[in-house]
C-alpha cells in the first residue's frame, strides 16, 4: 500500500478554523486526520 495523495480543507468556525486532511492510497483507501494548530490564528494549507 502506498500514499497516492494528502489533501488538506479548512473548515472556518466563529471559535477556531478546523483542518482536516485526507489520505488517499492506491488500494482506494482514504483515511480521515483533524489536526490542531494552537496560537495560529491564519490557517494555512501545504498543496
Amino acid at each position: 500500500m502506498r500514499i497516492t495523495g494528502i489533501s488538506t480543507h479548512v473548515v472556518g468556525t466563529p471559535w477556531r478554523n478546523l483542518t482536516y486532511v485526507q489520505v488517499h492510497t492506491d488500494e482506494g483507501i482514504t483515511g480521515v486526520g483533524e489536526t490542531r494548530m494552537l496560537d495560529t490564528p491564519t490557517p494555512f494549507s501545504v498543496t
